[in-house]
């Protein structure tokens, strides 16, 4: 209904190799794509901490704040990196670690549908769009 635009600063010059290493396994504890553990646990300080200041867009619960466009990291959805498709935690873990480091200009800006369709127009499309993702 009210459209998106993400972004997400670069965090390769502000997070060391190690740092970016822990957040990324936290990030991924978030949807169950990894077991919690030490590592992730250094990460989760990072992301709730000054140094990430993760929780600033992405909440302290992780679920995104949306009108800052972030990202709901607890709900399994990978719109940017492709996570399922890697085949391990390390190609997990480096396929986010490059994301971090990178960050987000996001070109691909959703428009705001709720003053173009009725209510019930966007229910339809919401569901037709979840279905086509796998009803996932």
């Amino acid at each position: 209904m009210n459209g998106r635009k993400g972004f997400m600063p670069a965090f390769g010059a502000v997070l060391k190799p190690e740092q970016l290493d822990d957040v990324a396994e936290y990030v991924l504890t978030l949807s169950d794509e990894a077991k919690s553990s030490e590592t992730s646990e250094r990460g989760k300080a990072i992301f709730q901490g000054q140094v990430g200041g993760c929780y600033y867009c992405h909440g302290a619960d992780a679920k995104g704040v949306q009108s800052q466009g972030a990202a709901n990291l607890t709900d399994k959805i990978w719109a940017i990196v492709n996570v399922p498709a890697q085949k391990n935690l390390q190609d997990k873990k480096a396929a986010l670690m490059a994301f971090i480091a990178g960050g987000v200009n996001n070109t691909r800006i959703m428009p705001a549908w709720k003053d173009r369709l009725s209510p019930t127009d966007i229910k339809l499309l919401a569901v037709y769009v979840h279905q086509l993702g796998g009803a996932k």
